[in-house]
């Protein structure tokens, strides 16, 4: 597994990814790969997780908020609305552990959007298992497209 994973990334991250400027950002991104194999990437979520499961409790805290500065470093490259973005942004500013993504509406891919903060360990969970998209359940309702009252949106990816 581990020769098809180096495979991978040498050729499908180390040339073509504009977020690779130096070794950290190298292992940032070592470390969110996953593949184009979906049972491939399921495992590769196990381990991750084993492995950060094995790490201390202050390690743990420190390593989430790097993963939290690099991928809202990516997403905020990719959002639609930059000014709902930094909007929720704000509002989860204390919130260490959690990154804000976008959702947009599949049916009609419109300029809605609908921002909220996820977990980072939630977030890398869709994402390793190929969960990419939803129907977002809020306590008193179902979020929809104002355009064409879409129920199932898909969330910014990395």
């Amino acid at each position: 597994m581990f020769e098809i994973f180096i495979d991978y990334l040498r050729k499908n991250v180390l040339y073509q990814s504009k977020y690779i400027a130096n070794e950290n950002d190298l292992f940032t991104r070592m470390i969110l790969q996953r593949t184009s194999n979906r049972s491939l990437n399921k495992k590769l979520w196990k381990l991750w997780m084993e492995s950060f499961i094995d790490l201390d409790h202050q390690i743990q805290h420190l390593f989430l908020y790097h993963l939290k500065l690099a991928i809202d470093r990516a997403i905020k490259g990719t959002v639609a609305n930059h000014f709902q973005y930094e909007k929720v942004s704000l509002l989860c500013k204390d919130i260490k552990h959690d990154i804000i993504i976008e959702y947009r509406c599949i049916k009609c891919d419109s300029d809605f959007c609908f921002y909220t903060s996820i977990t980072i360990l939630k977030y890398l969970r869709k994402l390793f298992c190929g969960i990419k998209k939803e129907k977002i359940d809020l306590p008193d309702k179902v979020v929809k497209c104002k355009i064409c009252d879409g129920k199932f949106m898909i969330y910014s990816m990395i």
